[in-house]
């Protein structure tokens, strides 16, 4: 799986997580997850800035090779991709923590979190943006409106540095690159701790936590990872051996986290129930780590786009 050239502790990667912070200008009402909705409406955004031929669909628009909308949003694989990858994912991932207030009273604040791959990050200004519009034109039931305050650049884990608020009107210059960490390769249990729903399937199906496997989580992690290793990071940390599948045994601890969210392509309400919890591995991680690591961005499973299967990383 792994022709790209490898990369080791310390290369960096064209990766980097940023927050948003968003104030309600009026009583704000979000969904019970609202991933899907802030996607939906970035959508929105981006159009609004970035289509000049105002055209129903993208389907035939002269400029549809240079426009940073279908780029962005809608991304289609390269030629060379193609035969790989029918499908490429959008270079961004929305992260939105469970727990996020649903009723917001005017002056209130919440905030979510997106991870930019490659091209993304230099359009950074773009979806600045694009969030403004959509935050004005209004979020959630009955179209609140919300002001984007601040946006903050993760430079390590748990520190931050903002980078743009309105009064500046620009992005603050950074180099928003991620460094593969040292990792210590005795280490034999990891946990993934489950944020928000994660999709895990198998042979097309969705899985119970009884039915998951070691070999179902990190054969799953590893295409999430390489997919978007091919298709924007250009590097990947050296393939794990199959042999190691073996010694590796994985405990969950989940429940099912039910919800549905709407589809305004499809007409129609779609359940997208995940498991939340812990999935601890014990055994010969040394070669599954640095992918491990990176699927803390990438997230793991299904509908990654608006912030499902985001996982922290616990060692042991």
């Amino acid at each position: 799986m792994n022709d790209l050239p490898l990369c080791r502790p310390g290369d960096t990667l064209p990766l980097a997580r940023y927050r948003f912070t968003l104030q309600a200008e009026a009583p704000l009402h979000l969904p019970a997850y609202p991933g899907s909705m802030l996607r939906g409406s970035l959508g929105h955004g981006l159009r609004s800035v970035s289509c000049i031929t105002r055209q129903n669909t993208c389907e035939g628009c002269p400029l549809l090779e240079a426009c940073q909308y279908p780029a962005l949003f809608q991304p289609r694989p390269s030629t060379e991709l193609a035969a790989r990858f029918p499908e490429v994912p959008a270079p961004y991932v929305i992260e939105v923590p469970l727990g996020t207030p649903t009723t917001l009273a005017p002056g209130e604040r919440f905030h979510f979190e997106m991870v930019l791959f490659g091209p993304a990050q230099a359009q950074l200004g773009t979806l600045i943006l694009a969030w403004q519009r959509a935050a004005w034109h209004g979020l959630g039931k009955g179209r609140a409106r919300a002001t984007l305050t601040a946006v903050e650049w993760e430079r390590t884990p748990d520190d931050w540095l903002t980078v743009f608020t309105p009064d500046t009107g620009s992005v603050t210059p950074h180099r928003a690159r991620l460094a593969l960490p040292e990792i210590p390769a005795e280490t034999s249990t990891v946990t993934l701790q489950l944020d928000t729903p994660t999709r895990l399937q198998y042979h097309g199906k969705l899985c119970n936590s009884w039915q998951l496997t070691a070999s179902i989580v990190l054969r799953t992690l590893e295409r999430k990872v390489a997919l978007y290793a091919h298709c924007y990071l250009g590097a990947l940390p050296a393939a794990p051996k199959d042999a190691s599948l073996e010694s590796i045994r994985l405990d969950a601890s989940t429940r099912l986290y039910q919800w549905q969210r709407y589809s305004s392509r499809q007409q129609q309400r779609m359940a997208m129930d995940g498991l939340v919890g812990t999935l601890t591995l014990h055994g010969q991680l040394a070669h599954w780590l640095p992918w491990l690591w990176l699927g803390q961005y990438t997230h793991l499973g299904k509908n990654t786009s608006f912030g499902l299967g985001r996982y922290r990383l616990h060692q042991s």
